[in-house]
């Protein structure tokens, strides 16, 4: 009996001294692990889906920002514009803008200030809008009326040829 009381007490030592020999190394795998990856105290945790944003990714490049022109920069558009519409009434903006080589979002204000002082009218809607000078609506639109009215002529006429050569 003795030596059943002696062998469970070497075991005993030996599965104590063989959990302390494991805790140690796992200390020291865990110490060893800390330092190859900067020394941090704690690991970062991170929830489930996406990263948070940072905040170069939140903030907008300064390119990007709206940058406002001076009320000098507006009146040489509208002067541009004008000129443009006085030498070519009837066009629209995306017309406007190719002569002038500037984009419709920046004939925008100087057009809204034109029609404002009435140095510009407008005829049509929308997309369909086409620009004149003040005085210049009555003019064009006699002229265009003169053009419709000559095409209508001119289809009556092809018409009655027409006619004529099947009878």
């Amino acid at each position: 009996m003795a030596k059943n009381h002696l062998d469970s007490q070497i075991r005993a030592c030996i599965n104590s001294f063989v959990e302390e020999l494991s805790r140690l190394v796992r200390g020291a795998a865990v110490q060893s692990v800390q330092e190859a990856l900067g020394d941090s105290s704690a690991p970062a945790r991170r929830g489930p889906g996406r990263p948070r944003k940072t905040m170069a990714v939140i903030t907008r490049p300064s390119s990007k920002r709206r940058k406002r022109r001076s009320s000098g920069a507006v009146d040489t558009v509208a002067k541009r514009i004008l000129a443009q519409v006085t030498a070519n009434p009837g066009q629209g903006v995306s017309e406007i803008g190719g002569a002038l080589r500037l984009t419709s979002k920046e004939l925008r204000l100087p057009i809204l200030k034109l029609l404002g002082d009435k140095t510009l009218k407008t005829t049509g809607q929308r997309r369909g809008t086409k620009y004149f000078t003040a005085g210049a609506i009555a003019t064009t639109k006699r002229k265009v009326a003169t053009k419709a009215g000559r095409q209508m002529a001119r289809k009556a006429k092809k018409t009655s040829k027409r006619a004529k050569a099947t009878a």
